[in-house]
């Protein structure tokens, strides 16, 4: 849990004044192994209650590990957008682009 992560989960998960040690046992970024699953990060931009800099770390850190991985950055969403998309918006995509995403992967088992 870096310095962008959301102060309230960090606060209830680590405690007020957590050392580093467990700071770096519950940063996800610090655990990546070549071996995990491919993974998709989506974010907005204006999110006000988590940085998108926590996914940007999270796929450097994917990328440094090879770790196949697709990070989506949109401009307009805040935080939790989840299904609650307005139409038209460019957010609108995300969840076409996960079924893609998940097509692909699957097809990349067989070998297609």
């Amino acid at each position: 849990m870096g310095a962008h992560a959301h102060s309230g989960s960090r606060g209830r998960l680590l405690g007020e004044h957590p050392d580093a040690a467990l700071a770096a046992q519950y940063s996800l970024q610090q655990h990546v192994r070549p071996d995990m699953p491919p993974t998709m990060l989506i974010h907005a931009n204006d999110d006000r209650v988590v940085s998108v800099h926590n996914s940007q770390v999270m796929a450097q850190a994917l990328a440094a590990a090879g770790v196949e991985h697709e990070l989506h950055v949109f401009a307009h969403g805040g935080h939790g957008f989840g299904m609650h998309l307005q139409r038209g918006s460019t957010l609108a995509l995300w969840p076409a682009l996960a079924q893609a995403w998940l097509v692909a992967g699957a097809g990349a088992e067989d070998g297609r």
